[in-house]
């Protein structure tokens, strides 16, 4: 969706052609859950009232009759904050519409992730990235994510899904096996210390 701004008529209907094949794709694959990113060109803001944010309220409302034909879970995921996106789940009022949330995108934005991650908890986050996004070697934990409290956070909310390690736009590491190895530690550690 990205590159696709469904309220712009040149390609609307490729932002819903794109969401009913990657549907179609995950359900003949067996697979639960599409994230349906919207950013960039594609990012809608927090204004309920705006254009752009009710034309992609439209398309959600749109592909998730088709997810919950499929039986796909759509995972929303954007910079659009919390209250925002409540009005848009509460809008379209499915199961199959759930917050694919990256805890890097929303601190940017000035999001209290760990309060929202324990008021949305397992009910409405289908799937989770974490994200060390003011890292300039994308590390997980070397920016502004209070681990400890963030792992709390995760276990209070009852969310008991994937986290997946999404790295950051750091340019001075290569990623390898090496790097994965060391932010897997890193998060290992942020549950074993918010547990102490």
């Amino acid at each position: 969706m990205n590159k696709l701004p469904c309220w712009d008529p040149e390609t609307k209907e490729k932002a819903y052609s794109a969401g009913i094949q990657s549907i179609q794709a995950c359900a003949a694959l067996d697979v639960p859950i599409l994230l349906v990113p919207f950013f960039n060109a594609a990012g809608f803001g927090n204004d309920p009232e705006d254009p752009k944010f009710k034309a992609a309220t439209r398309l959600l409302r749109e592909l998730t009759t088709e997810a919950e034909a499929y039986q796909v879970t759509l995972g929303l995921e954007s910079r659009t904050k919390q209250p925002a996106i409540d009005h848009i789940l509460e809008e379209i009022d499915s199961p199959y519409l759930k917050v694919y949330y990256d805890t890097g995108n929303m601190l940017v934005v000035g999001e209290n992730v760990y309060d929202v991650i324990e008021h949305w908890g397992e009910n409405t986050i289908c799937q989770m990235h974490l994200k060390a996004f003011d890292s300039e070697y994308s590390l997980f934990g070397d920016g502004k994510t209070d681990l400890p409290r963030l792992a709390s956070s995760i276990r209070g909310s009852g969310y008991d899904g994937w986290l997946v390690f999404e790295p950051g736009p750091g340019k001075k590491r290569d990623l390898g096996f090496d790097y994965a190895k060391e932010n897997l530690k890193r998060i290992q550690g942020m549950f074993r210390e918010s547990s102490n």
